[in-house]
């Protein structure tokens, strides 16, 4: 009966010691949501990643309406995932150019190529 109860009491001791090693411990699992194009980043505080598939994006600036305003600021993550965004075409009128307009978050790992022509500015200063 004694050495059960030592057993047992070893066992609840180890348990303790265990509970208060990972007591301060904070396990998190965010992932990212995976996207094929730009236009699917709809949740301004969202975590985004381009896909392994994505080899490259391009954005004709006739047409692009930049991501975040500063009534609605991309304050999320965008990990390009190292791909190349390539821009083209003309754009005018509006208050942001670029492929984020406001941005307060994380945005990472890509680069730009091509050009694209601002013309008649309403530059949100």
């Amino acid at each position: 009966m004694k050495k059960m109860r030592r057993k047992a009491l070893s066992l609840i001791m180890t348990l303790a010691m265990i509970t208060t090693l990972f007591a301060g411990l904070t396990i998190s699992a965010s992932a990212s949501t995976v996207i094929t194009d730009l236009s699917q980043i709809t949740n301004m505080s969202g975590d985004y990643k381009l896909a392994d598939s994505v080899t490259t994006l391009n954005i004709d600036a006739s047409t692009w309406t930049p991501i975040g305003s500063s009534s609605d600021p991309f304050t999320g993550t965008f990990d390009g995932n190292g791909k190349t965004i390539t821009w083209s075409g003309t754009t005018s009128g509006q208050s942001y150019y670029g492929i984020f307009g406001k941005s307060t978050g994380t945005v990472k790992n890509f680069t730009t190529a091509g050009s694209f022509t601002v013309t008649g500015s309403n530059l949100d200063r």
